[in-house]
């Protein structure tokens, strides 16, 4: 699936990195969607996650290729964005979207 995501559209990048997060940590759409820059420590290699279903939220270690893959998705989006903007949008939001 992940691979398929890099040869369709014109996000191939922003959809592998998603599907990538989402397998790895077991989210839920909704939680995928809830999930915004500022629970992303690229530097500490965690993620906090808000569950929906239990409410129990969780920290999450982050494996080198996810680090990898989001740190060239907020590089790109901080060339589209002043970085205190990114940091408060939805990780799922794509450049150029609302």
């Amino acid at each position: 699936m992940i691979a398929a995501a890099g040869k369709l559209g014109r996000h191939d990048h922003h959809d592998k990195t998603l599907i990538l997060v989402m397998y790895r940590h077991g989210l839920r759409v909704s939680e995928l969607v809830a999930l915004r820059w500022d629970q992303v420590d690229l530097d500490a290699g965690l993620i906090h996650i808000n569950r929906r279903k239990t409410g129990t939220p969780s920290t999450h270690p982050l494996g080198g290729t996810e680090i990898r893959a989001l740190h060239r998705l907020n590089r790109h989006l901080m060339n589209a964005a002043p970085s205190d903007t990114v940091r408060r949008w939805p990780l799922a939001r794509r450049h150029g979207t609302t």
